[in-house]
């Protein structure tokens, strides 16, 4: 099963798709093997090293033109190692060449910030922590709300928007991040002239403490209860 985050699997499909018609002839494919293969060997001798994906070394082995290097199935934007679960080891999305390759290459098809060392981030880790501390929270704060007023569920929620939520909330990566601010407003619409609730939206009711609680927290609006207004 796969652990990358969404945006990372989306963004290697579309370069796949890019490049897919550039295939390599099986001349250049042994070719370049041969290439990090001779050099490969050398390897332990060196003291610097460049990590490329193992993704983007397939398509450099199978596709004339590969496209730039890419980096971001194992590297978060600071070009240190992405918190991955602690089953999963960096050296699953990532191969090591010597410095002298990685520069080749790069001086070739450009790309992201070469990647010199397998340490996790620690700024990307910081921010794991947070969410984890805000997640366990937020679903407390709300779960008691739930415990204590759960018949007078007057006022409405976007249904986009509370899954956006729940998504955050059950994460466990930093691809999921907490929702912007509340939005309402596809729960409305114009008729007569008249300001009408959107029943053809889905919608999620709560009570008007687990409203107070979101809106404290997230901003946003607007308000809409089961007022005849609507």
């Amino acid at each position: 099963m796969c652990d990358m985050p969404s945006q990372v699997v989306d963004s290697l499909l579309l370069v796949h798709c890019v490049y897919r018609c550039a295939a390599s002839t099986p001349a250049m494919t042994l070719q370049r093997i041969e290439w990090l293969s001779s050099v490969g060997s050398s390897l332990e001798e060196q003291q610097t090293r460049v990590y490329l994906s193992r993704h983007w070394l397939s398509l450099y082995y199978t596709c004339s033109v590969p496209g730039p290097i890419f980096s971001n199935d194992f590297a978060c934007p600071h070009g240190a190692i992405l918190p991955y679960p602690t089953h999963r080891r960096p050296q699953d999305w990532c191969q090591a060449v010597p410095e002298a390759v990685g520069n080749k290459l790069y001086e070739r098809f450009g790309g992201s910030p070469p990647v010199r060392q397998l340490q996790q981030c620690q700024l990307c880790m910081n921010q794991l922590q947070e969410y984890k501390r805000r997640r366990e929270k937020e679903l407390s704060e709300i779960k008691v709300l739930q415990s204590k007023d759960h018949h007078n569920l007057d006022y409405y929620l976007s249904m986009d928007w509370v899954l956006q939520w729940q998504r955050f909330i059950h994460g466990k990566t930093l691809d999921e991040s907490p929702p912007s601010s509340i939005n309402n407003f596809n729960l409305l619409k114009m008729k007569d002239r008249r300001l009408m609730f959107n029943t053809a939206m889905r919608s999620k009711q709560v009570s008007k403490n687990i409203w107070d609680y979101f809106h404290s927290v997230y901003g946003g609006g607007p308000a809409i209860t089961l007022s005849p207004s609507f």
